[in-house]
Protein backbone atom coordinates (compact mmCIF):
# COMPACT_ATOMS: atom_id res chain seq x y z
CA UNK A 1 0.00 0.00 0.00
CA UNK A 2 3.18 2.40 0.89
CA UNK A 3 4.71 1.87 -2.54
CA UNK A 4 1.43 2.53 -3.97
CA UNK A 5 0.51 5.86 -2.28
CA UNK A 6 3.91 6.90 -2.98
CA UNK A 7 3.48 6.54 -6.44
CA UNK A 8 -0.24 8.17 -6.45
CA UNK A 9 1.82 11.25 -4.54
CA UNK A 10 4.23 11.59 -6.93
CA UNK A 11 1.84 11.61 -9.85
CA UNK A 12 -0.40 14.40 -8.76
CA UNK A 13 2.61 16.22 -7.14
CA UNK A 14 3.11 17.21 -10.49
CA UNK A 15 -0.10 18.56 -11.02
CA UNK A 16 0.76 20.91 -7.59
CA UNK A 17 -2.27 19.22 -5.73
CA UNK A 18 -0.37 18.20 -3.09
CA UNK A 19 1.40 21.46 -2.04
CA UNK A 20 1.98 21.96 1.43
CA UNK A 21 1.16 19.28 2.65
CA UNK A 22 3.25 16.26 4.42
CA UNK A 23 3.56 13.17 6.23
CA UNK A 24 -0.01 11.09 6.31
CA UNK A 25 -2.10 14.31 5.19
CA UNK A 26 -0.14 13.92 1.95
CA UNK A 27 -0.58 10.37 1.91
CA UNK A 28 -4.60 10.69 2.20
CA UNK A 29 -5.10 14.18 -0.15
CA UNK A 30 -3.05 11.85 -2.76
CA UNK A 31 -5.71 8.65 -2.41
CA UNK A 32 -8.29 11.04 -2.73
CA UNK A 33 -7.16 12.55 -5.71
CA UNK A 34 -6.29 9.09 -7.35
CA UNK A 35 -9.91 7.91 -6.63
CA UNK A 36 -11.41 10.90 -7.85
CA UNK A 37 -9.29 10.90 -11.20
CA UNK A 38 -10.40 7.11 -11.29
CA UNK A 39 -14.24 8.43 -10.85
CA UNK A 40 -13.70 10.49 -13.95
CA UNK A 41 -13.05 13.73 -12.82
CA UNK A 42 -10.24 16.09 -14.09
CA UNK A 43 -7.38 17.13 -12.56
CA UNK A 44 -8.67 21.02 -13.46
CA UNK A 45 -11.98 20.17 -12.04
CA UNK A 46 -10.45 18.91 -8.55
CA UNK A 47 -7.93 22.08 -8.48
CA UNK A 48 -11.34 24.21 -8.98
CA UNK A 49 -12.68 22.54 -6.30
CA UNK A 50 -12.53 23.61 -2.23
CA UNK A 51 -13.87 20.51 -0.82
CA UNK A 52 -12.60 17.84 -3.54
CA UNK A 53 -14.18 14.87 -1.43
CA UNK A 54 -17.36 16.65 -1.99
CA UNK A 55 -17.55 15.98 -6.13
CA UNK A 56 -19.22 13.06 -6.01
CA UNK A 57 -21.87 14.24 -4.53
CA UNK A 58 -22.42 17.06 -6.78
CA UNK A 59 -22.46 14.74 -9.19
CA UNK A 60 -25.40 12.89 -8.01
CA UNK A 61 -27.16 15.84 -7.28
CA UNK A 62 -26.62 17.07 -10.96
CA UNK A 63 -23.89 19.92 -10.89
CA UNK A 64 -22.93 20.23 -14.30
CA UNK A 65 -24.18 23.51 -14.69
CA UNK A 66 -27.71 23.07 -15.20
CA UNK A 67 -29.93 24.92 -11.83
CA UNK A 68 -30.79 22.17 -9.87
CA UNK A 69 -33.63 23.70 -7.31
CA UNK A 70 -33.50 22.76 -3.47
CA UNK A 71 -36.83 20.55 -4.02
CA UNK A 72 -34.65 18.45 -6.53
CA UNK A 73 -31.82 17.96 -3.75
CA UNK A 74 -34.13 17.10 -1.25
CA UNK A 75 -35.75 14.64 -3.52
CA UNK A 76 -32.54 13.22 -4.55
CA UNK A 77 -31.30 12.84 -1.02
CA UNK A 78 -34.16 11.03 0.21
CA UNK A 79 -34.26 8.58 -2.51
CA UNK A 80 -30.48 7.84 -2.03
CA UNK A 81 -30.95 7.78 1.80
CA UNK A 82 -34.04 5.26 0.88
CA UNK A 83 -31.89 3.47 -1.26
CA UNK A 84 -29.07 2.88 1.41
CA UNK A 85 -30.62 2.81 4.63
CA UNK A 86 -33.16 -0.08 6.26
CA UNK A 87 -34.64 2.25 8.33
CA UNK A 88 -36.02 5.27 5.29
CA UNK A 89 -38.62 4.29 3.03
CA UNK A 90 -38.77 5.39 -0.26
CA UNK A 91 -42.44 6.48 0.48
CA UNK A 92 -41.95 10.33 0.45
CA UNK A 93 -44.19 12.90 0.68
CA UNK A 94 -42.73 16.65 0.16
CA UNK A 95 -44.63 19.56 1.54
CA UNK A 96 -43.49 23.39 0.27
CA UNK A 97 -43.63 26.13 1.92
Amino acid sequence: MALYVETVAEDVDIEGLLDGLEGQARAERAELIQWLIDKGFTVEQIRAEVAPMLLPAGRIVGNDGVYVSARQICEESLRTAARICIYTNDQLTFEEL
